[in-house]
């Protein structure tokens, strides 16, 4: 990682927040986050999915 273990607030992203769980051995908060980070990737690919089939009925 570029940034270190910790760096500054306006680049620590969760893939930071996730590591830094994982080297402390925090399952409960590293469990937390790969939830949330999935739930967040779900929610766009979905969103994808519905923007793309509207604008596939359009072109039709």
């Amino acid at each position: 990682m570029i940034a270190g273990d910790y760096p500054h607030d306006s680049i620590y992203m969760m893939q930071h927040y996730m590591n830094n769980m994982f080297t402390s051995l925090d399952i409960q908060k590293l469990t937390a986050a790969a939830t949330i980070m999935a739930s967040c990737i779900l929610l766009i690919v979905m969103g994808l999915f519905a923007l793309e089939r509207r604008y596939r009925q359009f072109m039709e």
